[in-house]
């Protein structure tokens, strides 16, 4: 299924049907980067930004909390 990042704007293909090929199986992301992507966005979200976002937690305590 193509979708749109809610983040970037930019399409992507998501395979939620067979997630093993999904680009976002590559992002291992913690159990509260999880829960931050879950209560920021309603949607899924292109692997770049969620590399992004990771990185961004990692670097950043204030958004390493959950909002």
């Amino acid at each position: 299924m193509i979708k749109t990042c809610p983040v970037c704007n930019e399409t992507f293909e998501c395979r939620n049907d067979d997630i093993l090929k999904c680009d976002c199986i590559e992002v291992i992301l913690s159990k509260e980067d999880y829960e931050y992507v879950r209560s920021n966005y309603s949607d899924c979200l292109c692997k770049k930004c969620l590399i992004n976002i990771k990185t961004e937690r990692q670097r950043s305590p204030k958004l390493s909390a959950v909002h």
